[in-house]
């Protein structure tokens, strides 16, 4: 199997495997972690996406430094590494200057628990200036409706930007997209996927 993220993503979505604690997801987390891969994960609620993310930001390799942005407080919890934690005040310009502000802290990993206006611009810049192994949550009902929203954000925050030029931007800046969902009253992935645009 090939090493690239959307391979391993995949490989893990191919064999059946729902719960993001199986052993064949947990060992994809891992192989993003260390590949320091850039997963979007979409959910209808908030303690889905931050569920997925704080498993994958776990599985990074110990020491590692990692900014952790988010509106609520302890959303997302990572057992081991260096975490700092950043408050998102708001998806408009407080929440951008936060954005660059924790790339500029030289961490190792942001994760991002809500992209959505100016975060979800100045996160694709961020990454687009050599930030690596960005994990970025996106609220909405399924994968395709939380690739529209964040495209369609973007090219609202960016003067002259198309919807077209905004996916694009965003296909090229994360690797693979997850979709999480509640079965059962389990966290399980519903959907893994390439974004448009992403090599």
């Amino acid at each position: 199997m090939e090493d690239g993220p959307w391979q391993w993503a995949q490989f893990a979505a191919s064999t059946g495997a729902t719960s993001f604690e199986n052993e064949t997801f947990s060992c994809a987390w891992a192989r993003a972690a260390r590949g320091k891969a850039n997963v979007l994960v979409v959910g209808s609620g908030p303690s889905a996406v931050a569920s997925l993310l704080a498993a994958i930001a776990s599985a990074a390799p110990p020491g590692e430094r990692v900014a952790v942005l988010q509106c609520g407080r302890d959303e997302i919890a990572i057992g081991k590494g260096h975490v700092y934690q950043l408050a998102l005040a708001d998806h408009g310009a407080r929440g951008e200057q936060t954005v660059y502000a924790a790339a500029r802290l030289g961490v190792d990993r942001l994760v991002v628990a809500s992209l959505g206006g100016s975060v979800a611009t100045a996160t694709v810049d961020v990454i687009a200036e050599g930030s690596e192994g960005v994990l970025a949550g996106v609220g909405a009902p399924s994968l395709r409706e939380g690739l529209a929203r964040v495209s369609a954000q973007i090219a609202l925050a960016r003067v002259g930007a198309s919807v077209d030029a905004s996916r694009a931007a965003l296909g090229a800046s994360f690797h693979v997209a997850v979709e999480v969902e509640r079965r059962e009253e389990k966290f399980v992935v519903a959907c893994v996927a390439q974004i448009e645009g992403s090599d």
